[in-house]
């Protein structure tokens, strides 16, 4: 390995190592345990070499009283308040071990 690489399993990362590939899960799985999974299954089935969903828990990062940003108003609607939102879009530790499962069967690495 040269003085700028570094390995993540059984991948090199750096000069002169092919790409990298991570694709982009975010929280585009809605809360929803069975979509997470299928976002792994169509990430391994892309040929992506890692997955990164993006993890939180909803009463550390936001307060009941956080109003939504606009964007999110124009696209969620004004209905619920931003904390409810996030709590709507968070995975439990329990799903995230499934999911981390799913991605070790699939070849994938798990990124949060």
């Amino acid at each position: 390995m040269g003085e700028r690489a570094f390995a993540l399993g059984s991948r090199v990362i750096g000069d002169g190592a092919p790409v990298f590939f991570v694709a982009e899960a975010g929280v585009n799985h809605n809360g929803d345990l069975g979509l997470a999974l299928k976002l792994v299954d169509a990430a391994a089935e892309c040929g992506a070499d890692a997955v990164k969903f993006q993890t939180f828990r909803t009463d550390a990062l936001v307060s009941r009283a956080a109003p939504k940003a606009g964007y999110q108003v124009e696209t969620t609607g004004a209905s619920e308040s931003q904390r409810d939102m996030l709590a709507r879009l968070e995975l439990s530790l329990e799903a995230f071990a499934r999911v981390q499962e799913r991605c070790a069967k699939r070849g994938v690495v798990h990124g949060e």
